[in-house]
C-alpha cells in the first residue's frame, strides 16, 4: 500500500472509533438520564401511595400536591402549580 493509502486508512479507523466512543457516552448519558427520571417517577409514584384518599381527603390532597410539586420541580417544571392541577384533574376524571 502507499503512505496516503495507509493514512487515509488510519484517519477512517480513527474517526470510526471516534465516532463508536462518542456514541458509547451518548449511550451511558442516557442511561442516566433514564435512571435519574425513573427515581423522580418513583417519587410521585410513593406519593400517591402515601395519600391514597387524596380524592376524598383535603389533607391528603394538600399533602400530595407537596409530594408532586417537589418532584416536578425536580423534574425541570417550574410552573408547577397548573402542571399539579392537570395531573390530579385527569385522575379525577379517570376515577369517576
Amino acid at each position: 500500500m502507499r503512505r496516503s493509502t495507509i493514512q487515509r486508512n488510519a484517519a477512517e479507523v480513527a474517526q470510526r472509533v471516534q465516532n463508536w466512543l462518542t456514541g458509547q457516552q451518548i449511550k451511558k448519558m442516557q442511561e442516566a438520564q433514564h435512571r435519574a427520571m425513573d427515581a423522580k417517577i418513583e417519587r410521585m409514584e410513593r406519593a400517591f401511595a402515601d395519600f391514597p384518599h387524596w380524592i376524598n381527603s383535603p389533607r391528603q390532597e394538600s399533602e400530595l400536591r407537596r409530594e408532586l410539586y417537589k418532584a416536578l420541580l425536580e423534574v425541570g417544571i417550574s410552573d408547577v402549580v397548573p402542571w399539579a392541577d392537570a395531573i390530579l384533574n385527569l385522575l379525577r376524571r379517570a376515577a369517576e
